[in-house]
């Protein structure tokens, strides 16, 4: 049997993300600071919108990177289907 020891706390969306990477939220910002990066997720949905809305921007190569610098730090939650 696996235990996790830290379990997650935060799932962040993507109005979370783009207000971050924008510096629209002096509170989000801190606050992910100071949280253990093993405590925040990221949903597979919310890395498929930031791609879409980087690829869409006036400089996708700019955003993208930004975009990946920030999210290759936090765990990836996957959805899962279940059964009917």
């Amino acid at each position: 049997m696996i235990r996790m020891i830290s379990l997650l706390k935060y799932l962040v969306d993507t109005n979370a993300c783009i207000r971050y990477l924008t510096g629209r939220s002096v509170l989000l910002r801190d606050k992910i600071i100071v949280t253990p990066i093993s405590q925040i997720s990221v949903c597979s949905i919310v890395k498929a919108e930031m791609y879409y809305g980087s690829m869409n921007s006036q400089i996708p190569q700019k955003s993208l990177k930004e975009q990946n610098e920030f999210l290759i730090n936090f765990n990836l939650c996957r959805l899962m289907t279940m059964p009917l």
